[in-house]
């Protein structure tokens, strides 16, 4: 079982979309601010029992919803720069808004819809880049596994928690906190096509399959989002390397 992690030869913290990667990135020796003393960290693929590993966590929805966004703007790049009236409904005349809902439209199956949503970006169920990537169930029972949630990654007590477990982290000054999504300022403007969407005042003829959808949610998918979340609330009560930093 490969883990790829970003630290020390004792200890490091899972690579994995969606999870603090531009932050953890930032810690490398290129970037030359947040250790600028020395070269310990680095970016490496291990096997899961060779050293102690940190799993980041977040809530199933939200990371797969974090995913969602970047893929639709993947997608279609500046596609959103066309309209930004938040005033008005939807103007789904207008093409360079069409290609948005047709992307949703699950008349052929709605357990699932359409899977360009869970795919790259919108893994909501991986919990580390490398190929050989295990259930968070599996991880759970793994010895060398801790859990932290993102929101702590760059929490100071947390840093100090690495350091003890291996004095090599302390050549690192912070760990930043980098959230390059938060730059998608026109997310407003989807979320009041759902919002439209989902009170009826636009495409009623139209099956629009999403977990954002009230009137079409993907059963299948949503059931995995919630035996997902099941397990990652059973982690945070009972866990006994659930880190927690107050």
């Amino acid at each position: 079982m490969r883990f790829n992690n970003i630290g020390t030869d004792k200890i490091g913290v899972g690579i994995c979309n969606k999870m603090g990667t531009h932050s953890l990135h930032a810690l490398l020796i290129s970037q030359q601010i947040y250790q600028p003393t020395g070269t310990k960290i680095k970016n490496t693929q291990g096997s899961a029992n060779d050293k102690k590993y940190v799993i980041i966590l977040r809530d199933s929805f939200d990371k797969w919803e974090s995913g969602y966004w970047q893929e639709v703007q993947m997608l279609y790049p500046g596609w959103l720069e066309h309209d930004t009236e938040l005033n008005v409904m939807w103007k789904m005349h207008d093409p360079m808004n069409s290609w948005y809902y047709a992307f949703h439209e699950g008349k052929n199956d709605r357990q699932v819809g359409t899977p360009w949503m869970y795919h790259g970006h919108g893994e909501f169920w991986i919990w580390n880049s490398a190929s050989e990537s295990s259930s968070l169930g599996i991880y759970a029972q793994l010895p060398t596994i801790y859990f932290l949630e993102l929101k702590d990654l760059s929490n100071p007590k947390f840093l100090e928690w690495l350091k003890e477990q291996d004095e090599d982290w302390g050549s690192v000054i912070k760990i930043p906190h980098r959230n390059p999504s938060t730059t998608f300022d026109n997310r407003l403007i989807v979320e009041q096509f759902w919002k439209e969407y989902n009170e009826g005042l636009i495409l009623q003829d139209k099956v629009l399959v999403s977990p954002l959808s009230k009137k079409y949610p993907p059963t299948a998918i949503m059931q995995i989002l919630e035996q997902e979340q099941e397990l990652i609330d059973f982690i945070r009560k009972n866990h006994e390397r659930y880190l927690r930093f107050d």
